[in-house]
Parts: C-alpha cells; sequence; structure tokens
C-alpha cells in the first residue's frame, strides 16, 4: 500500500489519494483535526474548511502528512518503512537524511513551497529513525539498569552515615561555639547518582567559620581517636571548597567532607526538581556522566560531573522547551523573601560574601507539576536515542552550543566575555564558572561530532 502511495504521489503530486489525505485530516470525526500554517486564518494549528480548497503542497504540511503516516499506515513495521525510504531515495536520488536536512534549509530561507516528496521524504526518514530510536533505547536502558545503585550498597550508605554521625557527635570538635548541624548533598540525592557516586556531607553552622581552619581541627580530633572505623585519606584545602576525604573502612564508602556548603545543598534540591520533570531528563544526564568518564574528559583538569549536568540542562531548555524553573515569574509572592548571604574562604586566599537569590519551584509545588505536565507534552514524542544525537550535534564544533555569544546558563542570561568560548554561569553562585578549567585542557570539541554519530550505530561502545 505504502508503495502505491508513494509512486502516485511522484507521478501526480495532486492525485485524488493525496487530497484525499488531506481532506481527511481536515475532518472533525478524523484524529488528530488540524493542518498547519494557515494561509487564510493565519493561524498555528487551523481546522478552517479552506485547507481542502487549495493545494496540499502549498501548505508544507509536514505536520499532517506525518499524522496520516504514523496513523493510517500504523502495524507496519520497520523493514516496511526501511524499503519505502529506499523508493523515496531512488525517485530522487537523495543519499542521507543529512542531505534532506540541507535541501529543507535551503527552501525555508527560500522561501519556496516543497514538493510532496521532499516532504514525504524527510518524515518517512523521520518515522525510519524514531523506529531505530526505539530499538537503541533499549540498550541505553540496559546501561541504566547496570550502573545503578544496588541495594545492598544504599543499605551501606546508610548505615555509614549513621555510624558518622555517631562517631563525631562523640567529638569535642567545636572550638568556634556554633550551632551546627548536618546535611548529605550531591549525586546521591540530585536524582543523577550511579553505582559509583560517593557521599558528601557537610557541616551548616549558624555563623561563619573559616572552613579550612575548622577542617583542620577536625582532621586533629578524628586522629586523636584509638579507632579503625574511619580513616582520613586526603585534606584538599585550596579547592574553591575545602574538602576533606574520609573512608568508612567497614562499607567501603567514601566521603567527601565540608563546612556550609549551604549552596551545594540548594543546588541539590534544584537538580532534583529539574530530573523529576521527566525520566529522560533523569536518564540522559546519568548516561552522560557515564560517557564523559569513559571518554576520559570528566576529571579534575577537565570537566567536572556537574558541569556536564548544567550542559545537558541547559540544551533542554534551549531545544526542548523545558523550564527554567529559577526563574522569577513563578513567584507566588513578591514579599516571599529567598535571598540568603554567603560567606567563605576562597580556595584559602581571600573572604568573599555575596547575595543570593535561591528561589525555585520545587517538587511539590502546584506550579510543578503543571510546569512538568506541560513538559511532559514535548519530551514524550521524542526518544532517549534522538535527545542524546542532538545534545552532541548542540556541542560539537558545528553546533550552536560553544558557539553562542551568551554563557551555557540554566537560570539568566549572561554575556560571555569577549574572546571566550568556553564559559558557564552556576545557577547561584555568580563567581563561579564550572567550565573555566576547560579552556586551556580541553582541545577535541570533535569528541562531540563523533559521539553524535556513535549514538546511532554503537551506543553500547559509548558507556
Amino acid at each position: 500500500m505504502i508503495h502505491q502511495f508513494i509512486q502516485q504521489a511522484y507521478e501526480d503530486p495532486f492525485c485524488p489519494q493525496i487530497k484525499a489525505t488531506a481532506i481527511k485530516l481536515n475532518q472533525p470525526q478524523t484524529s488528530p483535526i488540524f493542518h498547519v500554517d494557515c494561509k487564510f486564518t493565519k493561524k498555528k494549528i487551523c481546522t478552517c474548511s479552506n485547507f481542502c480548497s487549495i493545494p496540499f503542497i502549498q501548505q508544507q504540511n509536514q505536520r499532517a502528512l506525518q499524522v496520516f503516516l504514523q496513523h493510517e499506515l500504523d502495524g507496519m513495521k520497520l523493514e516496511d518503512f526501511k524499503e519505502a525510504q529506499l523508493l523515496v531515495n531512488q525517485l530522487h536520488n537523495y543519499n542521507s537524511m543529512i542531505s534532506i536536512k540541507k535541501k529543507l534549509k535551503i527552501h525555508k530561507k527560500q522561501k519556496k513551497p516543497l514538493d510532496f516528496i521532499t516532504i514525504l521524504n524527510y518524515q518517512i526518514n523521520y518515522i525510519v529513525y524514531q523506529m531505530i530510536s526505539k530499538d537503541q533505547d533499549k540498550v541505553l536502558l540496559e546501561i541504566l539498569k547496570q550502573n545503578e545503585m544496588t541495594d545492598d550498597k544504599k543499605k551501606k550508605f546508610l548505615n555509614s552515615l549513621k555510624s558518622l554521625i555517631h562517631f563525631l557527635k562523640q567529638l569535642d570538635y567545636d572550638p568556634f561555639n556554633a550551632e551546627i548541624k548536618y546535611c548529605i548533598f550531591g549525586s546521591q540525592l540530585n536524582g543523577f547518582g550511579t553505582k559509583e557516586s560517593d557521599v558528601d556531607f557537610t557541616f551548616l553552622t549558624n555563623s561563619y567559620v573559616d572552613e579550612r581552619i575548622a577542617l583542620k581541627y577536625l582532621r586533629q580530633e578524628i586522629e586523636a581517636v584509638d579507632q579503625n572505623k574511619f580513616k582520613i585519606n586526603e585534606l584538599v584545602e585550596f579547592a574553591r571548597i575545602a574538602v576533606m576525604k574520609i573512608q568508612d573502612q567497614t562499607n567501603k564508602i567514601e566521603i567527601d567532607m565540608c563546612f556550609n556548603n549551604l549552596l551545594g545543598v540548594i543546588n541539590t534540591k534544584l537538580l532534583n526538581a529539574y530530573a523529576g520533570l521527566n525520566e529522560k531528563v533523569q536518564q540522559g544526564g546519568i548516561l552522560l556522566k557515564l560517557w564523559g568518564k569513559k571518554q576520559g574528559i570528566i576529571n579534575k583538569n577537565c570537566f567536572s560531573s556537574y558541569a556536564i549536568l548544567i550542559m545537558w540542562l541547559h540544551f533542554l531548555q534551549q531545544k526542548y522547551q523545558m523550564p527554567n524553573l529559577q526563574d522569577k515569574q513563578y513567584k507566588t509572592s513578591k514579599s516571599q523573601t529567598t535571598t540568603i548571604m554567603i560567606k567563605r574562604n576562597i580556595e584559602g586566599k581571600r573572604e568573599s560574601s555575596f547575595e543570593v537569590d535561591v528561589f525555585f519551584v520545587y517538587n511539590g509545588d502546584k506550579l510543578y507539576k503543571q510546569l512538568k505536565d506541560q513538559f511532559d507534552r514535548v519530551i514524550s514524542q521524542v526518544s532517549l536515542t534522538f535527545l542524546l544525537r542532538d545534545f552532541f550535534n548542540y556541542y560539537s564544533d558545528q553546533g550552536e552550543g560553544f558557539a553562542q555569544k551568551y554563557k551555557i546558563s540554566i537560570n539568566e542570561k549572561q554575556l560571555k566575555e569577549e574572546g571566550e568560548k568556553y564559559s558557564m554561569s552556576d545557577p547561584f553562585d555568580k563567581e563561579h564558572d564550572p567550565i573555566k578549567k576547560i579552556r586551556n585542557n580541553f582541545k577535541d570539541q570533535k569528541l562531540f561530532h563523533q559521539a553524535s554519530i556513535n549514538i546511532q550505530n554503537s551506543p553500547e561502545s559509548m558507556f
């Protein structure tokens, strides 16, 4: 049936079968019932009867045609569509989907009506790719399953944290006379954790303390106790956030300990809210972390896992209408106070203090559900493979990701400094650029282009 349809379309684009298709899509009892970019009503999506009285080709109705192919040819197998794809390519001598896209771009620039076969070819290619992507998605989901944290390790994490808190309460580690609370954060709680994720642990005090002095004192107290439960591996004193790395030797759990990393805690909650918008957000973020580590670009001298996640969320906002959860228009009350003061020691060299608005729409808010439902309608139409391919193209040497004049951001837009290529704006910390260090260490942007090819041909080799 599809061969006959294509052959008739080629020989006579205005054949009765084509016209009948247009009419059928426009009838009220047919679902869905629309055409797009109506030249009569000027509506983006329209159901007026004029659609049937003008040439189908001039409507450039790709969406209606796609609906026809998906509903009218329902039940056909991938092999049938591949045969149709070959037939159309023979008729028009097209070599690949990329050539079709180039042709579509030329038509768009020249504002010329698309011939029916071009539209048909593009839509069949699109459907073929989506069907193939669904099979590839199964491979990706299996990779995710293999990298999930086991229930046994989750139990060990919980036991380790309980033991740590109990141990710390036995110490006299508070020379600052400050009220101290404990908080865990990071990838174990932000929705993007894997079986390799460690625990981030911060002390929160009700007044400022120099975090480096506090960690040194804490190390001294731990080492003074005769115990073999917790071992201090390293004190990273001159990082942006000073960290002491501890290992629970019983449960073999790594713990990163710091003081007053309140923005780290809030950022964890923000990322968790984004991960909850749709399972593909979470799945894509985890896969990109796995990819970056396997490619060797996630390390202390290049990208961080956090930076890769911000790149992913930025891409989804720019290309797939994912909401900005920090958008001030979502504040329900103008009198709502969401500003806090942050003070800290920067790399042991200087003290820094600044105000930051920590507002965002959180999971559980009524508005969050509305935004989630709106985003679901967009993202549910696209396969995970397709999303990742688009992500890699976006950040390739031919893409706009790093070429744009603005910093990579999931909140407000900020212009780059003149001459900057790689620049990112942290969602809360205006002083922090998570990809600043890659400027001298990341040379091979073609890595993203190659990944866009591999995700289609051999996704299992990437992660």
